[in-house]
């Protein structure tokens, strides 16, 4: 009994002289000379996500009095900076009608080229459009809405438009695959 006894006490001290003992330095530890990061010119790192939506954020509001009595509108956004790209995500659009059409709808048009159209309800004389989207714009481009009713006329056509700037000459821009 006396061994047994004896070989506890033995382990005991040997696990509180490892507790005890001063520990060695890590080998991820600070090195003992700097290290020095090359950023060249011709190949900088990156320092900003050009996917983060916050970048520049953006919003238009655009309406067009002289669409009164008509039965389609264009109202185009302004053109996007050249170095940039805007990211449209989301369309509201919203025209009184009167009297009730018998179809209501907008168009996307980027650059003068088609890119989508969207139906839009009629309520109480009103139509509104309310539409999340995801789509580019590329500087020097223009993104156009044309409003359309068939069936009665427009009485006063306001189209807002949410979504963000790019700045492509801090982070180039991918291009838009096809």
């Amino acid at each position: 009994m006396l061994r047994s006894q004896a070989r506890a006490i033995a382990a005991a001290l040997a696990s509180l002289g490892l507790l005890v003992a001063p520990m060695q330095p890590a080998a991820a530890d600070k090195p003992s000379t700097p290290v020095t990061v090359g950023n060249p010119a011709t190949s900088p790192a990156l320092t900003s996500s050009v996917d983060d939506p916050g970048r520049i954020p953006y919003q238009a509001i655009i309406s067009n009095n002289n669409c009164r009595g008509a039965t389609e509108c264009t109202l185009s956004l302004p053109m996007v900076p050249q170095g940039h790209r805007l990211v449209i995500q989301h369309i509201n659009a919203n025209f009184s009608i009167s009297p009730a059409p018998t179809i209501a709808g907008v168009d996307l048009d980027i650059n003068n080229s088609y890119t989508a159209s969207f139906i839009s309800p009629t309520i109480n004389g009103f139509n509104i459009l309310d539409q999340s989207v995801q789509f580019y714009v590329d500087g020097g481009n223009t993104a156009s809405f044309f409003e359309f009713v068939t069936g009665t006329t427009l009485v006063f056509p306001v189209i807002t438009v949410t979504g963000y700037l790019l700045d492509c000459t801090v982070n180039q821009c991918a291009p838009i695959a096809p």
